[in-house]
């Protein structure tokens, strides 16, 4: 699990969204897989990291670290195909993501910033700027907005 994290949340937001996506029932909790996590975007430092990782532990949620990452710009790119990308924050106007995989968006997507996906795109939140899935021409591509409550192919 890729985790993209805007700068304005603060530890208690980021580790709150965390355990909220895991408490929901999912075979990944059911078969106690390990899930590797890595952040992107704000700053954390490794006390930080770990608090989030044990807050998650003490959840049930079974954890294998992985290296961690920070962005130096506010243009996030997923090179793997494998990984999904989940983002907790608004994507801000000017800011871009470009992914080869799915994306879950926790937070509004502003006008003026752009979502690229070779995948599907899920936006827990509002959708004012451009989403763009399936750009390898694949026919079930999606991106979903939970406000709309429509399907947008």
């Amino acid at each position: 699990l890729h985790v993209i994290i805007s700068e304005d949340l603060d530890l208690q937001q980021i580790v709150h969204e965390l355990v909220r996506m895991f408490n929901k029932p999912s075979p990944v909790r059911k078969k106690s897989i390990p899930i590797k996590i890595s952040f992107e975007g704000k700053y954390l430092t490794k006390d930080k990291i770990s608090k989030i990782k044990n807050a998650l532990i003490q959840n049930g949620i079974n954890i294998q670290e992985k290296n961690n990452s920070i962005l130096s710009d506010k243009t996030y790119t997923s090179v793997g195909d494998k990984e999904d990308i989940f983002i907790i924050g608004d994507i801000k106007n000017g800011e871009s993501i470009f992914s080869l995989s799915s994306i879950i968006i926790v937070g509004d997507v502003e006008k003026g910033s752009e979502i690229y996906s070779l995948g599907n795109v899920i936006v827990i939140g509002k959708v004012f700027g451009l989403i763009k899935t399936g750009l390898d021409g694949r026919q079930n591509s999606f991106y979903y907005s939970i406000n709309s409550g429509r399907i947008y192919r």
